[in-house]
C-alpha cells in the first residue's frame, strides 16, 4: 500500500521542461518578486508604527492636540482666552500646558448673581482661603456677604489663616471688613493671633500647652471688635504628629460651652476643620441647645480624623453615637 501511495505522489516520469520552466520563471522574476517583498515589509512597518502612535495618543493627550482642541472661540469663555493664548505660547516653546484654571484666577465681579444665588437660602458659609486667591475673590465674598446681610442670612466664616497665601497684615485689612457681616465666625486655636493679633495667654501651642479658659477671652475679644453672635474655636493639643487632644469652645457673648475632649489617633488630619464647620452650621440649622451643637460639631470632626481623604463619611447617627459617650469603635449590625 506505502509503495503506491509513494508512486501516486511522486511520478517517475516528470513531464519535458517543467524542470527548465520553473528554473525559468524564479531566474524572470526573481528580482521583482524581492522588491515586492520589500515593499510590503516596509508597509507593514509604516503601519505597525502608526498604530503605535495611535495607542500613544489615545493614552497621552499630546499639549499640540489640546491647543488645536480648543481653540474655537465659540467654546472657550473669554476669561479663559488669554490663558489659551498663554498654553499655544509654551507649546511653541514646547513647555508643558497646564489645562486646568483655577479658582484663583476669576476675575468678572458680575459673573455672580448674588440675588439668584441665594434665593431660597438660608446660611452662607465662606473660608478665610478664598479671599486669600486673589484681590478680586477678596472683592466677590465682599459683595456675596453684603448681598446675604440684606436677605437676611445667617454668614459663617472660618478664619481659616494660611500664610502661604497671604501676609498677616493683609488677611487683617481684608477678614476685618469682611467679618463685619458675619454673625458666626469659626476659629482654630491660632487663627486669632494669625489675622487679628488676639492671643491667648498661657498657651504654648508648640509644646502642646492650651489653656482652655484663656481662650475665652479671645472669643470676647473677637466679639467686642466685630459684633459677631457666636464665636466657636477649636482647641487642638498636640501630643504628636499622629495623636492629638481634639475639643472646642462656643461662646455666645455671654455664656461659653466647652465641648468633652477627645484623644484622637490621626489617619488623615485634612478636612478636620471642614468637618468641625459643617458639624456646627448642621446643628444650628436644628435649632439644637448650644451644648449639643458644639458636641455634635466637635464628635463629627474627631471620627473625620480617622477617616482617609477630605470627606466625612459618617453618618448623623455614628456622630451622636460618639457625642453620646460611646467611644468603643463597635460596628453597628
Amino acid at each position: 500500500m506505502n509503495e503506491e501511495v509513494e508512486k501516486t505522489n511522486v511520478p517517475e516520469d516528470e513531464p519535458q521542461g517543467m524542470s527548465n520552466a520553473s528554473e525559468n520563471i524564479s531566474d524572470e522574476h526573481k528580482e521583482e518578486i524581492k522588491t515586492n517583498a520589500e515593499e510590503i515589509s516596509e508597509k507593514q512597518e509604516m503601519l505597525d508604527s502608526e498604530k503605535q502612535e495611535d495607542v500613544v495618543k489615545e493614552e497621552v493627550s499630546l499639549p499640540e492636540a489640546t491647543v488645536e482642541e480648543n481653540k474655537s472661540e465659540e467654546i472657550i469663555p473669554e476669561v479663559y482666552a488669554p490663558k489659551m493664548e498663554q498654553a499655544e505660547e509654551k507649546v511653541k516653546k514646547d513647555e508643558p500646558v497646564k489645562k486646568q484654571i483655577n479658582f484663583s484666577e476669576i476675575k468678572p465681579l458680575d459673573d455672580f448673581d448674588w440675588n439668584s444665588i441665594f434665593e431660597n437660602v438660608g446660611w452662607f458659609h465662606f473660608t478665610g482661603i478664598t479671599p486669600a486667591l486673589s484681590d478680586e475673590l477678596a472683592s466677590i465674598c465682599l459683595k456675596a456677604c453684603q448681598t446675604a446681610q440684606e436677605k437676611g442670612l445667617i454668614v459663617s466664616c472660618d478664619l481659616n489663616y494660611r500664610n502661604k497665601l497671604w501676609s498677616r497684615e493683609k488677611a487683617c485689612s481684608v477678614m476685618s471688613e469682611l467679618c463685619q457681616y458675619v454673625d458666626v465666625c469659626i476659629a482654630n486655636e491660632e487663627d486669632a493671633t494669625d489675622v487679628f493679633g488676639i492671643k491667648a495667654s498661657n498657651t504654648e501651642l508648640t509644646a502642646g500647652k492650651l489653656d482652655q479658659e484663656s481662650y475665652l477671652f479671645v472669643a470676647k475679644e473677637l466679639i467686642e471688635r466685630f459684633h459677631f453672635s457666636y464665636v466657636a474655636i477649636t482647641l487642638r493639643k498636640s501630643i504628636s504628629a499622629n495623636d492629638n487632644n481634639w475639643a472646642a469652645m462656643l461662646f455666645n457673648g455671654k455664656d461659653a460651652f466647652y465641648s468633652r475632649e477627645y484623644p484622637v489617633h490621626i489617619v488623615d488630619r485634612v478636612g478636620g476643620g471642614d468637618s468641625f464647620g459643617a458639624g456646627l452650621i448642621y446643628s444650628f440649622l436644628q435649632n439644637d441647645t448650644e451644648q449639643n451643637i458644639i458636641e455634635f460639631a466637635v464628635a463629627a470632626s474627631c471620627l473625620k480624623h480617622s477617616i482617609e481623604g477630605d470627606y466625612n463619611m459618617v453618618s448623623v447617627a455614628e456622630v451622636w453615637k460618639l457625642a453620646n459617650g460611646d467611644g468603643s469603635g463597635r460596628v453597628l449590625r
